[in-house]
């Protein structure tokens, strides 16, 4: 086995694992930002049923800031929504590297996995070391017609 064989057979092993890597951080955060969809039926509740609170209310003076429950449900459902997203563009970019198309997705989707620590830092280094590389570029080269 000469050396160009050699590296070849390093890179696609390097490129399986890191779409199986995305595969599982795509599915792992999609259910993560899933967990928030109580929180946001519970804030939900809060503010379209202020009745409630009538029996609390009664004792204090202060009434409930319903506002509050409002914006937070807002940045929960925003949060959830930018989630939700984020997952599903890490499980294509999994397939992408799978096919060796769109390089320039995986890579920028590798940036702000970065900030996903443990298993995200992992993956966003990973994707950096191993799409950064000569022969793996030659690779994604050879399927672009």
């Amino acid at each position: 086995m000469d050396d160009f064989e050699r590296i070849k057979l390093i890179d696609d092993e390097h490129l399986r694992l890191l779409s199986l890597g995305y595969l599982i951080d795509g599915c792992l955060t999609i259910a993560f930002s899933c967990l928030f969809i109580i929180h946001f039926a519970i804030f939900n509740y809060f503010t379209s049923n202020p009745q409630i609170f009538d029996d609390a209310m009664s004792q204090i003076d202060n009434a409930m800031p319903f506002d509050f429950f409002r914006i937070i449900a807002m940045v929960l459902g925003f949060i959830i929504v930018l989630g939700i997203l984020f997952g599903v563009a890490k499980i294509f970019s999994s397939r992408f590297i799978k096919r060796r198309k769109y390089r320039m997705f995986s890579y920028i989707i590798g940036i702000p996995d970065l900030l996903y620590v443990p298993f995200g830092t992992v993956m966003g280094i990973s994707t950096i070391i191993v799409l950064g590389r000569q022969s793996v570029k030659d690779q994604y080269l050879e399927n672009i017609y």
